[in-house]
């Protein structure tokens, strides 16, 4: 049996993320382009969609995050850095605006602050060579969002999208000191 390349991995785990798009719509018995809000700021303000997934919404948007990481893994870590900040910036506009059409609150629907976020976490590290480490950095992450540690709860505190963002943003920082440390254990353990 032959084994598989890292490219013929990504892609799998890539098709299966599109297919599982795809489902979700089909079980969420919503229309794709037919979603409350008015024009384009509320589409994005809830992940052009993702935001109706049932059950797991900030999880469907980090998933729909994902798509941001690897496109800027083939990046310096500076510019990625740049990036996730720049996609940080306009996820603060999309969630106040999300929060003011929801009622003022933190709305599952929202999902723009875990769709343009989760590239913190993954800022420098190879995962564009390594999917598993991608799927284990995604892993932390959703764990960490649920558990929301010190700064993030005092982050979330903080009135409109500028909440809603930096919760996740304090998040995915954690993840990313996580998976760094994680990537460095590996790193020296093959060696050995």
């Amino acid at each position: 049996m032959t084994r598989m390349s890292k490219r013929s991995i990504f892609l799998i785990i890539l098709f299966a993320c599109a297919i599982g798009y795809g489902l979700v719509f089909i079980l969420s018995n919503r229309p794709l382009f037919c979603v409350p809000g008015d024009g384009l700021a509320g589409w994005l303000a809830i992940g052009l969609g993702l935001g109706y997934v049932p059950l797991i919404p900030g999880t469907a948007g980090a998933l729909g995050g994902v798509i941001f990481s690897v496109a800027s893994s083939r990046l310096l870590p500076w510019a990625q850095v740049l990036v996730a900040a720049a996609l940080v910036a306009v996820a603060v506009p999309l969630c106040e605006y999300g929060s003011l059409n929801y009622g003022g609150i933190d709305d599952p629907r929202i999902v723009a602050d875990e769709l343009l976020a989760f590239p913190v976490a993954t800022v420098a590290l190879p995962i564009r060579h390594h999917p598993v480490l991608l799927a284990c950095v995604f892993t932390i992450s959703r764990m960490l969002d649920a558990i929301k540690p010190f700064p993030a709860d005092t982050a979330e505190l903080l009135p409109g999208g500028m909440g809603i963002v930096l919760d996740d943003v304090v998040t995915n920082a954690w993840t990313l000191l996580f998976g760094l440390i994680g990537w460095r254990w590996y790193q020296r353990r093959s060696k050995v």
